[in-house]
């Protein structure tokens, strides 16, 4: 049976191309009803890039700094209660990352400074690299995550939450990549599908995946080496 990686779009945008550091796990669709009519088709649940995520769905109002599509939000959050019901493993890129986030408990920073362009990254297996990055929102994750990478150095001096309120004092980190154990999901803030092959950042997103939540396909598992990731850290207070 041919594993398919699910991208969640249904015309919101999110391009098939989310797929690419992830072709190991299968081949892409955006056929959402397989994960009602054929489950077992569905190796990886991926929740892609786009609008903000409505405040409502994390316990706030929202502002002028969020720009949401209502419609998106109840869609993807029908998609991910029907693939957390079937165990299925999810990940979640940008917009995606913080729509786990949610789901797994956590928060959002409403709106934060510097993150509109590439930048240096420090992971929890001692690498850094240069990543992309086009958000200006940030996930605020619940005890019991695994922080996996996060912005090095602290690029935002301004952390805008409920109510336009600047949030003080200032988040521990600025996370890019988080495990959420309690849902089996990985989110990453950054954007893996649109660097190059050969550069860390794109392995990077593949090889935790791989680690934290499902073994690649040998049918489509890259020839090139994967980094060669250590135990985990320790979890978010």
């Amino acid at each position: 049976m041919q594993k398919k990686i699910l991208v969640v779009n249904d015309g919101f945008g999110g391009s098939i191309s989310y797929h690419r550091p992830f072709r190991r796990f299968g081949e892409a669709t955006r056929r959402s009803e397989l994960l009602f009519t054929e489950p077992d088709t569905i190796a990886l649940v991926l929740f892609t890039g786009g609008s903000d995520i409505h405040p409502s769905l994390y316990g706030q109002e929202s502002s002028r700094l969020t720009s949401c599509i209502p419609r998106r939000d109840i869609y993807e959050t029908m998609v991910f209660e029907k693939a957390k019901q079937l165990g299925k493993p999810m990940v979640g890129v940008c917009r995606g990352a913080q729509l786990l986030c949610i789901m797994a408990g956590g928060k959002l920073v409403q709106h934060i400074h510097g993150h509109d362009r590439w930048h240096d990254c420090q992971t929890a297996f001692d690498q850094k690299f240069m990543i992309s990055s086009t958000h200006h929102q940030m996930m605020l994750p619940p005890y019991g995550s695994r922080p996996l990478a996060w912005a090095l150095p602290r690029l935002s001096r301004v952390y805008i939450g409920a109510n336009e309120k600047h949030i003080l004092p200032f988040p521990e980190r600025e996370y890019e990549v988080v495990h959420f154990p309690n849902i089996n999901a990985i989110g990453m803030q950054y954007h893996p599908e649109i660097m190059s092959e050969g550069s860390e950042g794109f392995h990077f997103a593949g090889d935790i995946v791989e680690k934290y939540l499902l073994p690649a396909d040998e049918e489509y598992k890259e020839t090139e080496a994967v980094y060669c990731l250590d135990e985990d850290e320790g979890e978010i207070d």
